[in-house]
């Protein structure tokens, strides 16, 4: 029997089955189809349609679904699903839609929001420790007051990152029901807030075993927190894009120096 080393990989392996072909060629298809640029009110009223039909399907599975789709013999919406995403929020954004920092109200509606749909039977959090054992432990101490749990929640189990469970969370419904923020803040905000992950600035031993765990395993950072123990996959992902960013600006500045030492002694 086939191992797989981690979900990701498994799930790719399913969606050949069913497809026919990888998911990476597939997509590869399907964004050379798909149209950038401004979008044109039959667009804006395809997807329109679009949403209302598949309304029902969690996020990011509703974008993903609607991208390429038709209603009623029209022709079919050449969008990818971020770009579908980004033109709903834009077009239909909470009517008292704000930015900065989630006040203690909207933390809490963000909370019973997401509650109601784990029908009370986990955490509203995230268990983002790849490796190890599925805990009903949070280390509260770190989370700022706004975000104190709602009652009767210790003592349940926490879903772990890249659950179907938590996959099947429906962030439209979850966005109207905060009612300041979009669908797309309300899960980036949840994933980045609500996890078992240390918090901070890194450590000295966490930076070292993340030094390893590149070398080790390259860019599969699942692996890599694995490593580090302390920190989840997207945190890992995050320090790793900034600390990739500055060595570009670094090398970038050491060629512009060059060029103008050699300029000067021109």
């Amino acid at each position: 029997m086939q191992r797989f080393r981690g979900v990701q990989e498994l799930r790719s392996r399913q969606y050949e089955l069913r497809n026919g072909k990888p998911e990476k060629e597939f997509e590869r298809e399907r964004r050379a189809k798909t149209r950038r640029g401004k979008w044109t009110p039959e667009e804006e009223e395809l997807l329109e349609k679009l949403i209302n039909k598949y309304r029902h399907l969690p996020e990011p599975t509703i974008w993903n679904t609607i991208s390429g789709r038709s209603v009623d013999g029209s022709p079919p919406l050449l969008r990818t699903g971020v770009s579908c995403n980004r033109r709903w929020n834009r077009l239909h954004p909470p009517p008292l839609y704000r930015t900065g920092r989630w006040t203690k109200e909207e933390e809490l509606r963000l909370q019973e929001a997401i509650w109601e749909q784990l029908e009370g039977k986990y955490q509203v959090a995230v268990d983002v420790l790849v490796g190890k054992p599925t805990t009903t432990e949070l280390n509260l101490s770190q989370w700022p007051p706004e975000q104190q749990q709602l009652p009767s929640q210790a003592g349940l189990p926490i879903l772990k990152i890249a659950s179907r469970r938590l996959g099947m969370l429906n962030w439209l419904l979850i966005g109207e029901k905060v009612g300041t923020r979009t669908d797309g803040d309300c899960r980036g905000h949840f994933y980045h807030a609500y996890h078992n992950g240390n918090r901070g600035p890194w450590s000295e031993e966490e930076m070292r075993r993340l030094k390893e765990g590149r070398k080790m395993f390259g860019r599969d950072y699942w692996k890599i927190a694995e490593h580090v123990g302390t920190r989840g996959p997207r945190q890992v992902t995050s320090l790793i894009y900034v600390q990739e960013r500055r060595e570009k600006q670094r090398q970038r500045a050491v060629e512009d120096s060059k060029e103008t030492s050699l300029g000067t002694e021109e």
